[in-house]
């Protein structure tokens, strides 16, 4: 509804970063898509980042990784934001 959000109230977003398929690749998977991945783990606290996946692989905040059952593209490192 283009309002932005009250005061108390989170707001989501998400960003999703292309990987190249070039450089090097650890069993098919662009190495540059796991090193954006971690770094994003690394900074979501002060980013307010609560999921980063990547590969078929799921990073929340507070629970760590998991298996994303369905998921496994190697092409965007995709990151939820919470503000």
């Amino acid at each position: 509804d283009g309002r932005a959000p009250t005061a108390g109230a989170t707001a989501q977003g998400s960003l999703s970063v292309p990987v190249r398929s070039g450089g090097a690749a650890t069993e098919g998977v662009p190495q540059h898509g796991w090193e954006l991945a971690h770094w994003a783990v690394a900074q979501s606290e002060v980013l307010g980042i609560d999921e980063v996946a990547y590969a078929g692989r799921v990073w929340k905040a507070g629970s760590g990784w998991r298996t994303e059952s369905g998921k496994a593209g190697t092409t965007e490192v995709r990151m939820r934001f919470v503000h």
